[in-house]
């Protein structure tokens, strides 16, 4: 067996196919992804037998990197498209895949690595855990009502889908600038968010294929403050919703505009929905909380490649201070098997490896790991439901001071892949 990069026409068709099939995709729409992010040998991985043929691929999505609460993001290796066709699956070629892309994404410098999983206890089984949750919120339009005025301290200004597709042109550059102006500062102050390029905007621009509509909200002295991206979506016997696949305002001000302008639409939609964080309670901000129906969906999963690596590259808030020891078990990564002690001190973080396992404070495994180091779970959470196994206080109050500070938010991601 051999993890390489997909290579040539025919090895890229073979995989192209794959998905298609596992994701029950039409060839348009697959021709339609392609437009956007093609497949190619920079960011397609598979796993080849001794005769060449391919048994199972995977996309690892360019320039991946998440924010954790810093001014950098941590590159991170983004796994998407994973594929097998039926006749090789349940023989643990996908398992080994990752093996090879575990070790290939170390030896390139990447620490981090996060998927979306199609069943969670099989990614489980590869180290992976559930790094964060998402509120999808589906409201009654006429519950907006309260901010109607707001929408008129500004204006909205509509985005052109077609000019941001253009690629290089100055208004396809100036319109990612605009937009990253308020997504970048949100994204740094929260943790798991992606580091977004062009592509990653893009994403956001379509429903079906079509062109989504999209407006820059532009505050009373002229600047880009909030930006909301949605469709329109007919859901028959003239009852229609408003889907949003994204609405950002850089303060409270832009964000009521923001939903004064959701308010314009009640003679186009009788309902909408988008996404929050959990922690955000947006129902709580409408006259009657009840007309808001809210659901709790599991999303991300984190992974950690290089243990060292990871905390090195992160930025720590200056109130997250301390220090602590663990041990480490990784069954599908040796090289990370030990004990480390941590210190975090001006925003940076030490790490070196203990000589005796048998001194650190807490026992984890590669799962509680991804957890603590992505703010899903507090220390003192973890302990107290199992997770993790501490023989010493001091190592868990370290671990709390600088994995869940004070003030430290809910992880929130407002993309897929």
């Amino acid at each position: 067996m051999q993890y390489k990069p997909v290579e040539g026409t025919q090895e890229l068709a073979t995989y192209r196919e794959m998905v298609r099939l596992a994701f029950n995709l039409s060839r348009e729409r697959v021709d339609f992804f392609e437009s956007i992010d093609p497949l190619t040998p920079q960011n397609s991985r598979g796993l080849f037998d001794d005769e060449g043929r391919l048994l199972c691929g995977m996309l690892i999505i360019n320039g991946g990197a998440l924010y954790f609460r810093s001014e950098e993001p941590v590159r991170t290796a983004l796994i998407s498209a994973v594929a097998s066709p039926p006749e090789h699956r349940r023989k643990g070629y996908i398992r080994q895949m990752f093996e090879g892309m575990f070790n290939e994404q170390r030896e390139l410098g990447v620490a981090l690595t996060a998927l979306y999983p199609f069943y969670f206890p099989f990614y489980r089984s590869f180290g992976y855990e559930l790094a964060h949750d998402a509120a999808n919120c589906i409201v009654k339009i006429e519950q907006f009502k309260p901010w109607r005025k707001a929408a008129e301290r500004g204006r909205f200004v509509p985005l052109d889908v077609e000019q941001l597709k253009s690629g290089d042109s100055n208004q396809s550059r100036d319109y990612i600038e605009k937009l990253n102006s308020v997504y970048t500062p949100w994204a740094r102050r929260n943790l798991g968010s992606v580091a977004r390029d062009r592509n990653w905007w893009l994403r956001k621009m379509f429903y079906k294929e079509q062109n989504a509509l999209a407006y820059l909200y532009y505050d009373s002295e002229g600047r880009v403050a909030g930006y909301i991206i949605y469709h329109l979506e007919d859901k028959g016997d003239w009852v229609r919703d408003m889907v949003i696949h994204e609405m950002r305002g850089s303060d409270r001000a832009a964000q009521e505009a923001i939903y004064g302008f959701i308010y314009n639409h009640d003679s186009q939609a009788q309902k909408v929905s988008f996404w929050t964080a959990i922690d955000e309670a947006f129902a709580t901000e409408l006259p009657d909380p009840r007309e808001a129906e809210v659901k709790i969906h599991s999303g991300y999963m984190l992974r950690l490649l290089d243990v060292e690596g990871a905390f090195r590259q992160r930025a720590f808030v200056p109130e997250a201070e301390g220090e602590f020891t663990f041990s480490l078990t990784d069954e599908m990564l040796p090289v990370n098997n030990g004990a480390y002690h941590i210190s975090v001190r001006d925003g940076r973080a030490n790490i070196e490896r203990m000589r005796d396992g048998a001194g650190a404070g807490v026992e984890l495994d590669p799962r509680a790991l991804a957890q603590l180091y992505g703010g899903y779970v507090s220390p003192t959470r973890a302990a107290g439901i199992g997770q993790i196994r501490v023989s010493r206080d001091s190592d868990l109050t370290g671990m709390q001071a600088v994995l869940y500070p004070p003030g430290q938010p809910i992880p929130y991601m407002a993309d897929d892949f």
